[in-house]
């Protein structure tokens, strides 16, 4: 039997027994300072030790170490940096890019965390050292916005999930820190009515056909400059959604597949958007609807220029052309449609998703519930146009200036 000894000021105590060749946990007096040694016999009989500033860090190597032992595995794993490890998940992030398993977006915002926060903050660090206490500094003390913050938390987690499943990391600390708190932010919503009136203010521009179908459908830009004519079927009023344009650096315009599986599915079309897209086609039976004058897809980003340029010329607020998105899922609570039944017809991976929408238009439907009720016990008949409170630049400035 081994002793398990602990140096408290220099003097030698017995604090326990364990097993030989189990390992032993002492507290060492270093050049560095004060350190926790975890030391314990490899597969071979060779003594190998570790160093750590806990006690906790201690004997969670040690127990993952006899673990490793058993498991008939190297005791002392080797050593891996932050940096190696984010370089290394960027690049199986950037294969399943090329793959088409991930959208260049996501592959981009990762890859912008990492290089101007994350790898100067963590980079030299050990994969096994990193604490807890160090993530929650650097999370609280970055001046950065909470949904940016909350944003770096996440690409720190998904990093040491990968790290964990490649046995870099014995467990993912983040999961311990704290989540950040992100003030609610409602989409803008409109309503109906406005929603008519955006679209006729805009019918002079080229690409009016664009916005109309984004507005009535809840299309992604990316999703729209991808809609090919072969997956129309117009007769039947539908379209299936199984491919996107993306702009990828080194690769330009590329057709990849839809931004989640949510989103690759057949979605029904409104008679007026039929029509819409009835006049784009012509006489084509091939090939994408939009298209350039050379032939060539548009880019996803050209739609919103296009967007934002229409809006200006017609004396309108500028918003992103996503906002028309999620107008399309605004007009949904309005006519009473479920959210699982929203949740389907905007593609969304997750409910919570369309709930924040279903949320920004609460206070206009609660005023339409009251204004059927007192018309109810009026014996009057309710004519409500619901009226959907939100941010300066959305729906208020729209129908001021539609007036």
């Amino acid at each position: 039997m081994g002793k398990r000894i602990t140096l408290d000021s220099g003097t030698a105590r017995v604090v326990g027994k364990t097993p030989n060749g189990e390992g032993t946990v002492t507290k060492r007096n270093t050049k560095a300072g004060v350190r926790w040694q975890m030391a314990i016999y490899d597969g071979d009989g060779k003594r190998r030790y570790s160093y750590f500033k806990s006690e906790r860090e201690a004997r969670a190597a040690l127990k993952t170490a006899q673990q490793a032992k058993d498991a008939g595995q190297p005791v002392k794993p080797e050593r891996h940096t932050m940096a190696e490890l984010f370089d290394a998940w960027l690049t199986s992030l950037w294969a399943q890019v090329d793959r088409g398993e991930r959208s260049y977006g996501t592959w981009r915002q990762y890859d912008s965390h990492v290089r101007r926060h994350l790898k100067p903050a963590f980079g030299g660090i050990d994969c096994r050292r990193l604490t807890v206490q160090q993530v929650e500094d650097f999370l609280t003390g970055v001046p950065l916005s909470p949904k940016t913050r909350a944003s770096l938390r996440i690409a720190l987690r998904r990093a040491l999930n990968v790290a964990r499943r490649w046995g870099w990391v014995d467990r993912n600390i983040v999961s311990d820190t704290e989540p950040i708190t992100v003030p609610q932010q409602h989409p803008p919503a409109l309503s109906i009515a406005a929603a008519k009136r955006l679209a006729d203010a805009l019918r002079g521009d080229p690409l009016w056909s664009v916005y109309v179908t984004a507005l009535f459908t809840g299309l992604r830009a990316g999703e729209l400059a991808g809609l090919a004519i072969e997956h129309l079927n117009l007769d039947a009023g539908t379209a299936r959604i199984c491919q996107q344009v993306q702009r990828i650096p080194g690769s330009g315009l590329v057709i990849t597949e839809p931004k989640s599986r949510a989103s690759a599915t057949t979605i029904e079309l409104l008679p007026d958007v039929v029509a819409v897209l009835r006049g784009v086609i012509g006489e084509r039976r091939s090939g994408l609807v939009w298209v350039t004058k050379s032939g060539k897809p548009y880019d996803p980003v050209y739609f919103t220029h296009r967007f934002q340029a229409a809006l200006r010329a017609a004396g309108l607020p500028v918003i992103h052309l996503h906002h028309l998105r999620h107008y399309f899922v605004s007009f949904l609570p309005q006519l009473d449609v479920h959210p699982a039944v929203a949740q389907k017809l905007a593609r969304h991976a997750s409910v919570s998703t369309t709930m924040s929408i279903y949320t920004s238009v609460e206070d206009g439907l609660k005023r339409q519930a009251m204004s059927k009720l007192d018309a109810a016990l009026r014996g009057l008949t309710p004519t409500v146009d619901v009226s959907v409170d939100v941010p300066p630049a959305g729906l208020r400035a729209l129908s001021q200036a539609q007036a």
